[in-house]
């Protein structure tokens, strides 16, 4: 019987129809790689049922904190799934077991002393993402409550991708949908006075429980239904072979999902000198960005454990057809929400607020945004599969290229310049930077690749 359900999982890596394998890789890697901002997004529409543009506003610089956490469960997860595709891949199915003992071990280390070290320096934290005033005092409130169970978004995070490494799909997915219903139920319960009347911090609270259903059913998979991926957590072991190829990996992985976050607090800190409403306002928006952003990036995460297992396993033309199938995909996906969100712009960012100089700025925010989406896609499919083949340097270089070597400098360039203009053309700019980096780093790659 286990046989049976480990070919099965392992069937979706190396024989299932490409164009299937990816659907059904990549449909609970988005919904991970989303789960962060739909949360969010979620508090912000029921915050945003208040009327309290501070509060809105709060959401905008917590955000940042939390994409960190997100960023640290995702490296540790990624390149910990990457390098066990490759084993499967190889058949080297005995040193997958030392794998994942490793990598729950460095998790749960990584998931008590990092939201320690937040909750320690967070006045400057919010301080450096934008927060002044009442903004400040709800932005705390918020993002303690997150950050005292900060353990179950990074731990989840991880699980998720140790659980697609070998091919299981379908519960991580089950776990995230029950993880979202849960927030969207309990919200309202926390938050409104015909409840427990919490306020922003109910949202904390709301979101806080939902994330824990999700682990413990993650957990209890893991644990006792897992074949080649399961978990003994009476074992914790820092093997340090393994330690150095999900460290190694994980740096890439890591910059390219820890960087916005950063990028986050310079545009906050940009934004915050044209008032709350503007603030309030581009927060909208990225938010909205975001969950094109994370689809993609979980499309592409997707795609990486496919792409090292047949790396792995010398089937280059199955490798051949998947990356052509993702590049057209993410593609065509960028075109589509670039249309949506030009034509709809203003009635998007009314969802969650009515303030009309918020709704202004959201809109203009979001036309920017639209400029470079049907571009993103191709670098994240690019950076992933440097870290599936294995690239470390290339892959890291190219991970923080968008966000690091091209945005920061230009959010602080070009708004000196061109005023408000500048904030809302920053990221297309350095969008079309990243996709010609893309072009001059991986164009050999890409051609052997396509030639087989």
């Amino acid at each position: 019987m286990t046989m049976n359900k480990n070919a099965d999982r392992s069937l979706i890596l190396d024989s299932m129809p490409v164009k299937q394998a990816l659907i059904r890789l990549a449909v609970p890697s988005i919904l991970a790689s989303m789960v962060t901002t739909i949360y969010n997004i979620a508090d912000t529409f029921f915050i945003g049922q208040l009327h309290n543009t501070a509060m809105i506003a709060a959401t905008t610089v917590a955000m940042p904190v939390m994409m960190l956490t997100h960023a640290f469960g995702e490296s540790v997860g990624v390149s910990a799934g990457s390098y066990i595709s490759r084993q499967l891949g190889a058949g080297h199915h005995e040193q997958v077991s030392r794998i994942v003992q490793t990598t729950m071990t460095l998790v749960v280390l990584i998931s008590i002393v990092l939201p320690i070290l937040f909750i320690v320096f967070l006045g400057p934290l919010l301080g450096m993402f934008g927060a002044e005033g009442d903004v400040t005092m709800y932005a705390a409130q918020y993002v303690t409550i997150l950050l005292v169970f900060a353990f179950s978004q990074i731990v989840k995070l991880t699980i998720v991708h140790l659980l697609r490494a070998e091919g299981d799909v379908n519960f991580p997915m089950a776990a995230i949908f029950t993880g979202v219903a849960a927030n969207l139920i309990l919200d309202p319960i926390f938050m409104f006075d015909w409840g427990l009347n919490l306020g922003i911090a109910g949202a904390a609270w709301a979101t806080a429980a939902a994330q824990c259903i999700s682990l413990a059913m993650l957990l209890w998979r893991l644990m006792f239904k897992a074949e080649a991926v399961r978990w003994n957590p009476r074992v914790w072991m820092l093997d340090k072979t393994a330690v150095q190829e999900i460290v190694s990996l994980g740096v890439a992985v890591f910059a390219r999902q820890a960087l916005p976050s950063v990028t986050y607090s310079c545009l906050a800190m940009q934004a915050s000198v044209y008032g709350t409403d503007f603030l309030a306002g581009i927060g909208i928006a990225k938010k909205c960005l975001n969950l094109v952003m994370f689809a993609i990036i979980g499309f592409a995460q997707g795609f990486q454990p496919f792409a090292a297992y047949n790396y792995g396993a010398g089937n280059r033309s199955r490798l051949r057809q998947a990356l052509k199938s993702a590049l057209l995909w993410v593609t065509v996906y960028g075109c589509f929400a670039a249309v949506l969100y030009i034509a709809l712009a203003p009635q998007i960012v009314q969802i969650f607020s009515r303030d009309g100089a918020v709704i202004e700025m959201g809109r203009m925010m979001l036309y920017g945004y639209a400029v470079s989406m049907p571009v993103v896609g191709a670098y994240n499919i690019a950076a992933v599969l440097l870290q599936a083949l294995g690239e470390k340097r290339s892959a890291f270089f190219l991970s923080i290229a968008r966000q690091g070597l091209f945005y920061i400098p230009i959010i602080w360039i070009l708004p000196t310049i061109l005023g408000q203009l500048g904030i809302f053309m920053a990221q297309p700019a350095a969008d079309y930077l990243t996709i010609l980096t893309v072009i001059l780093l991986c164009r050999h790659l890409f051609a052997d690749l396509m030639k087989g």
